[in-house]
């Protein structure tokens, strides 16, 4: 992968968050990001997984980006009092978990139901109005009447195998997020980098991602087996998936800046060496997700094989960090965390 994150490659509530950040920052932000790395478990029973869901919550990953980044992460469902549009008036942009069928500037607009998120930067209530920045392909930037954006952010954006068998059939109850510069930040500095690289690598060594993937493995193999009658798994594992390749994405984004900081050759080329699994994530979501709606054999040996990569690539970069980091220390980050 480059260092450039496509949006559509990452949950969208992420690349909208780097959207803010960019321009706080006026510079490209994505390293910021990186907050976690394990292979979080996979509940096959998470039928109502969402796009804008990420794996152990967002909790934890606002608790991250604080510490490494000094950023202050808001992720709130349910407005009832209307915040997110407080926020706007007061000139902080936020993201919002809209429905596609009720947006005038989308292709599915009346017809398909889709649950994305948007970027609204500006309100006016006088004139009824909000602008938004859609960065989902076809692009948009412009304003729609708020009473538009309100069906979009109230829609249960309801279940359509068919036409949308991927981003429909989870309810958005008012979901929206925004970030704010509130520290220094740590990773920055090659010493603060180092430090959260360090623990990220012990999170993931702690967590055995590497097996984590095989198992998850195991789990998408069972659910090809059964066809249509695993159809809520395979679309649960490729959302998730999807989610696990968009934050791995961001941490990739602060191992290459500080390979770069550290002038280090060999850092460079580990690092780059163990970025190839990320393909091999997107390509078992992308299969997966050709799966929600053509059943093939194939399938199955094409997804088995591409996880098998990279939980071999994961586990030989951890290895490596794990030297490279002298990771002997015990971390506070994963207490409490099955």
């Amino acid at each position: 992968m480059s260092d450039s994150i496509a949006p559509i490659l990452v949950p969208s509530p992420l690349a909208n968050l780097q959207t803010i950040l960019d321009a706080l920052l006026g510079v490209p932000s994505e390293f910021m990001l990186a907050s976690v790395w394990s292979f979080n478990r996979f509940d096959p029973d998470a039928a109502s997984i969402a796009e804008f869901d990420v794996p152990g919550g967002w909790d934890l990953l606002g608790a991250r980006v604080a510490a490494y980044a000094g950023l202050e992460l808001v992720a709130a469902e349910s407005d009832p009092t209307e915040l997110a549009y407080l926020r706007l008036e007061l000139g902080q942009p936020v993201v919002l978990a809209v429905d596609s069928h009720e947006l005038p500037y989308r292709p599915a607009y009346g017809r398909v139901h889709s649950a994305r998120t948007i970027l609204a930067t500006r309100i006016d209530r006088s004139a009824g109005t909000v602008d938004v920045l859609d960065p989902w392909p076809p692009t948009y930037t412009g304003s729609i009447p708020i009473s538009m954006l309100d069906r979009a952010r109230q829609s249960d954006v309801p279940e359509d195998r068919v036409r949308e068998p991927l981003y429909a059939g989870v309810e958005l109850k008012r979901r929206w997020w925004t970030l704010a510069l509130a520290a220094d930040a740590r990773s920055r500095t090659v010493d603060g980098a180092m430090t959260a690289i360090a623990e990220l690598a012990h999170e993931a060594e702690t967590t055995a991602s590497a097996d984590a993937i095989e198992r998850f493995r195991v789990i998408v193999a069972e659910a090809m087996s059964k066809g249509d009658g695993a159809w809520q798994v395979r679309r649960a594992a490729a959302l998730h998936l999807r989610a696990e390749v968009g934050l791995r994405a961001y941490l990739l984004a602060l191992l290459r800046r500080t390979a770069q900081l550290l002038g280090d050759t060999l850092f460079a080329a580990e690092v780059d060496r163990w970025a190839t699994h990320l393909d091999a994530l997107g390509f078992a979501r992308d299969v997966l997700i050709k799966s929600l709606g053509f059943d093939r054999s194939e399938y199955a040996v094409i997804l088995a094989r591409a996880l098998c990569e990279a939980s071999g690539r994961e586990r030989r970069f951890v290895q490596f960090l794990r030297a490279f980091c002298l990771l002997d220390h015990t971390d506070e980050l994963t207490k409490g965390q099955a």
